[in-house]
C-alpha cells in the first residue's frame, strides 16, 4: 500500500486503467495492493484489521482517495482462496469503500474519498 505512482505495476493493469476515475499520475491517490496472511490465521478478521490500518496510515500520511481492486466472491460461483491476496468486495464495502467500476464480472475498482 502506497502512492499509487509509485507502484508502477499497477499503473499497468487493465484493471486499474479501466476502472479508475482518478489520474494516474497523483500522488494523492493511494493504492492497496495486496493482503498476505498465513493460511492458519485467515478467517480472524486480520485483513479487516490490516485495511482499517492501512486507511489511518494513508490518512495521517496526506492521501486523499485510497483505492483498491478486491474480488467480487458474489459474482463467482467457485473463489479459490489464493485469489483472495487483493481483498473481497464485501471486506471493502463494509469498511466504507463504494464501488467506482466493475471493469470484470469478478474485480471491482472501489474508493474511499480521505
Amino acid at each position: 500500500m502506497g502512492p499509487r505512482p509509485a507502484q508502477r505495476r499497477v499503473l499497468r493493469s487493465r484493471i486499474v486503467k479501466s476502472g479508475t476515475q482518478e489520474s494516474l499520475e497523483d500522488d494523492g491517490v493511494w493504492a492497496i495492493t495486496c493482503f498476505s496472511i498465513r493460511r492458519e490465521h485467515r478467517g480472524l478478521g486480520i485483513t479487516r484489521a490490516l485495511l482499517d490500518a492501512a486507511v489511518d496510515y494513508a490518512r495521517s500520511n496526506g492521501a486523499r482517495v485510497l483505492e483498491a481492486y478486491p474480488i467480487d466472491t458474489d459474482s463467482r460461483r467457485e473463489t479459490r482462496s489464493n485469489d483472495l491476496y487483493v481483498g473481497t468486495l464485501s471486506t471493502f464495502a463494509n469498511a466504507g469503500f463504494e464501488v467506482i467500476a466493475h471493469p470484470t464480472p469478478s474485480r471491482a475498482v472501489v474508493a474511499l474519498r480521505l
